[in-house]
């Protein structure tokens, strides 16, 4: 969706398999200036998967619990009038940074 709006944006299910784990996906993030969306907020949980995303050094963004309930073009309109405001504050941040995205489009900074 990101991409459509004319966003740099790559889905990874696109550049990866999709069998990649995320522990060995999020270690590709090292060294580059990238922010990580998604809605898996249980990656901020497991363990392994919440050392690599840090280790990683990626600003990470966390599609709250509202996201999967949202049909696809629910999801594209929350998209187009809250992505402007997700880019700057993650442009603003310090690389590395984690945040919750509420379904406001208000961040909520959290340390994994």
């Amino acid at each position: 969706m990101l991409a459509a709006l004319g966003v740099d944006a790559v889905a990874l299910r696109t550049e990866m398999h999709q069998d990649t784990l995320d522990v060995d996906i999020f270690p590709t993030f090292k060294g580059k200036a990238v922010a990580f969306v998604t809605c898996d907020i249980s990656q901020r949980t497991r363990k392994a998967e919440a050392n690599a995303l840090r280790d990683c050094g990626a600003t990470a963004l966390f599609l709250g619990r509202f996201w999967p309930k949202m049909t696809f073009w629910q999801q594209a309109a929350w998209l187009v009038a809250r992505w402007e405001r997700i880019e700057a504050f993650a442009e603003a941040v310090r690389r590395g940074t984690c945040a919750d995205i509420q379904r406001s489009g208000k961040p909520s900074i959290f340390q994994l």
